[in-house]
């Protein structure tokens, strides 16, 4: 988990961006202070003057050992198209075993500024936060870990959070609820958030508390929500809602992907899926540049083993993979 630092519950700056030099303040007397390393000249003094603007103590040099601003800057990082992102779970396999958890939220910001002071205020009142830069981060994010609420800024380098919405909607990539947090405000921007899938709209500047409210609703509606029609073959059974699987009185928790995986075998069952299904299934009109089809498999062979003692997933070699059961 990493801590982004101290804020105030009523700090008023969340959200809010720093004045051009000499331009006006819009009446804002306060902005965040920074939580990651400069990213150019002279970003620390700035960084200071503001934290100083809102009667903080200014952050921790990003260059000190084991802060956690390079921690939070790491996972910024944008994403090479294609590549892997390291999981936080630290390399873990696809899924893991059920146990009460606190709201995982996946934080799509471009402002690593914002990202911080968000991200602070979330996991002080005892979220789990993790966090992208942009779409293709996202996406990548997505496929790795498993998420109760997607919180999507709109304006993001490359692809925009309502395009990138639409999308994993339109595929049924994710199942969790998306809320936009944006400083775009106008009507016509949130009827097309609404109409990509979205179930919430913050503008920003927004308390804290407010989004912290809003995501714990939203979850909590979701949790409370009807269950999809599951899948079973053998004693297996996949709720491809809950992203949950159970077989011999076990449960597993399953990431995106995994639940793909599963879903497509299990509607196949007893006939074999080929390669070229699950990397439509995956990754649709934009299969990545490497082959991470065999590592997503490999990974979610190691969590049914892990958590059932089973290998029910079959290869078929030179064609894919088959779900096997009563062995």
């Amino acid at each position: 988990m990493v801590h982004l630092g101290g804020r105030r519950d009523d700090d008023p700056c969340v959200g809010s961006r720093a004045p051009a030099p000499g331009g006006d303040t819009g009446g804002s007397e306060c902005q965040p202070a920074a939580r990651v390393p400069a990213r150019g000249p002279g970003r620390g003094d700035r960084a200071q003057a503001r934290s100083a603007s809102c009667g903080q103590a200014p952050a921790a040099d990003a260059r000190g050992g084991g802060s956690d601003a390079v921690g939070i800057a790491q996972r910024l990082a944008v994403a090479a198209p294609g590549a892997g992102v390291t999981s936080r779970m630290g390399g873990e396999a696809m899924g893991a075993l059920v146990s009460p958890a606190r709201i995982n939220v996946l934080l799509v910001e471009d402002d690593l500024d914002v990202a911080a002071g968000f991200g602070d205020y979330l996991q002080s009142h005892g979220l789990s936060v993790d966090f992208a830069y942009s779409a293709t981060q996202a996406r990548a994010r997505l496929r790795e870990e498993a998420f109760d609420v997607l919180v999507l800024d709109v304006n993001l380098p490359g692809e925009d959070g309502i395009s990138l919405c639409r999308d994993l909607k339109a595929r049924q990539q994710i199942i969790q609820p998306v809320l936009f947090l944006t400083a775009r405000g106008a009507l016509d921007d949130k009827l097309k958030g609404f109409d990509a899938g979205a179930v919430d709209w913050l503008v920003k500047p927004v308390a804290p508390a407010e989004l912290l409210a809003r995501i714990r609703a939203i979850a909590t509606h979701v949790a409370a929500g009807p269950r999809s029609t599951a899948l079973c073959v053998g004693d297996y059974r996949l709720d491809e809602s809950a992203g949950l699987l159970t077989h011999g009185g076990k449960r597993l928790q399953l990431h995106v992907s995994g639940v793909a995986i599963l879903a497509q075998l299990m509607q196949a069952h007893p006939a074999c899926v080929s390669r070229q299904q699950l990397i439509d299934r995956l990754w649709g009109d934009l299969p990545p540049h490497s082959d991470p089809l065999r590592a997503h498999v490999w990974q979610l062979r190691q969590a049914l083993l892990s958590a059932f003692g089973t290998r029910p997933i079959a290869t078929e070699r030179g064609i894919g993979y088959r779900f096997e059961v009563g062995e």
